[in-house]
């Protein structure tokens, strides 16, 4: 890039308003232009604009992997960016590994400021690390981050332990929050982590909530406050996190308090994850079956997928819902039991069942579930499958005779039974069939919180 077209664009930066499209456009210009950049963009940190301030050390970070020359300004930048020093540490870890050094050095800076980017900045490394852990190797290049390990992390071990006794309080949050990804066997940051769960930030306690998953079993001193974090806390994002961080740190311990946010929290997304923790336990929740099944036929949130991954011991409670009056409660247990891989003799034997239910939808999604299923079972589906195709024709056909003045005038005469058969079994359904695009065979009625 021209070194005019990077003033341009430095200079565009001062009157730019924040997260206009125009802003961006510049902000990953910029960022392209890699260090032939920095000299122009590191001058805009010293703007009277805030928006330009945080813009610049967006652009710095996302050089920050590349560009060796921006990490000593952005270390600096600390003392003079509080309260925006988070924003900065996470633009600076971007940097990973070849970073750590200057960091080590940072947290013994006189300044409070420096010493908490620092950490901020290490554990951000941290958590960057554990939230693409289960991404594919082709999806984090794309992230324009470079990952660094517990191992990598390490080094910086005694100085963050150092800092849990920093006389300023965020320097020794961060610190402690740093120290459970480069240490996650020193419990020594547990009394802190397991204090910030009832900050106000909702943030500083998803990080703190972060790190003590981390830590797996080495946090298993933190589990009642986990439990009660679980239970109470206000930010259905704190309740989320302590679902996940119990069952590592807690192990069995964890089943009745999951059991409880699956049946009992108020937002759907802990429900759900208390859902996917509950049948992660190992040894495996014995109440697991019998909380999830309770959830089949609610609109909120249906565990279908949760109990689908426990397989055959979910079976029988399936089949007995199959028995429900509640409609939505056999659209549910159909649907989990279409989910069931490899197919067992048990599940073809319910959805075998379901092909004899009163509702459309039950024994359309059964015959789709055995379309492929062979022997009887498969038979069965067939013959499902041709009788819907039966209604759906008598239910299509129309009178296309001509009719005399007198006739269109006259009262409406009663419908033959059959016509009013197949029309009630269409309006029960009320779905849509994705192969013919007619109403009456979708399956897909499952609803998630």
């Amino acid at each position: 890039m021209l070194p005019d077209v990077i003033e341009a664009l430095a200079q565009f930066l001062e009157t730019a308003e924040a997260n206009d499209a125009s802003q961006r456009y510049a902000i990953l210009g910029l960022a392209k232009a890699g260090s032939r950049a920095v000299p122009a963009v590191a001058q805009l940190l010293d703007s009277p604009n805030p928006v330009t301030r945080e813009a610049a050390s967006e652009v710095l970070g996302r050089m920050a992997p590349s560009a060796p020359a921006t990490w000593p300004i952005l270390i600096a930048y600390f003392k003079r960016a509080h309260p925006d020093s988070w924003g900065v540490a996470d633009e600076l870890a971007r940097a990973g590994p070849p970073v750590v050094p200057l960091l080590r050095q940072a947290l013994k800076d006189p300044d409070p400021h420096t010493r908490m980017g620092a950490a901020a900045t290490l554990a951000e490394m941290g958590d960057f690390a554990r939230m693409y852990a289960g991404s594919s190797a082709d999806a984090r290049p794309q992230t324009g981050i470079a990952f660094a390990t517990s191992k990598d992390l390490a080094p910086a071990a005694s100085e963050l332990s150092r800092a849990l006794s920093d006389p300023d309080a965020s320097v020794r949050n961060w610190a402690a929050i740093a120290l459970a990804y480069a240490a996650p066997a020193d419990a020594r940051s547990i009394p802190i982590l397991v204090a910030l769960l009832d900050e106000r930030s909702s943030m500083i306690s998803a990080k703190a909530i972060a790190a003590l998953q981390n830590m797996g079993s080495t946090a298993q001193p933190a589990v009642p406050r986990l439990e009660r974090a679980l239970a109470s806390n206000q930010d259905f994002i704190v309740r989320v996190g302590a679902a996940r961080a119990l069952v590592l740190a807690s192990g069995v311990r964890a089943c009745t308090p999951l059991a409880h946010a699956v049946t009992n929290d108020k937002d759907g997304n802990v429900r759900v994850e208390a859902a996917r923790s509950l049948i992660a336990v190992r040894p495996p929740c014995p109440q697991a079956v019998t909380v999830l099944l309770k959830t089949l036929g609610n609109r909120q949130y249906s565990a279908t997928d949760e109990i689908a991954k426990i397989g055959n011991p979910a079976v029988p409670g399936l089949t007995a819902a199959l028995k429900s009056p509640n409609l939505y409660v056999r659209e549910d247990a159909v649907a989990t039991l279409a989910k069931i891989t490899p197919i067992s003799i048990e599940a073809k034997r319910a959805l075998m069942l379901a092909l004899k239910d009163k509702s459309l939808d039950v024994r359309s999604a059964a015959a789709s579930a055995l379309q492929n299923a062979g022997g009887k079972a498969e038979r069965a589906a067939s013959a499902e499958q041709a009788q819907e195709e039966k209604i759906y024709a008598q239910a299509s056909k129309q009178d296309r005779r001509k009719h005399t003045r007198r006739e269109i005038m006259a009262p409406i005469p009663p419908r033959p039974r059959s016509q009013v058969s197949a029309d009630a079994e269409l309006s029960r359904s009320g779905r849509r069939d994705r192969r013919t695009n007619r109403p009456g065979a979708d399956s897909g009625h499952t609803v998630h919180g």
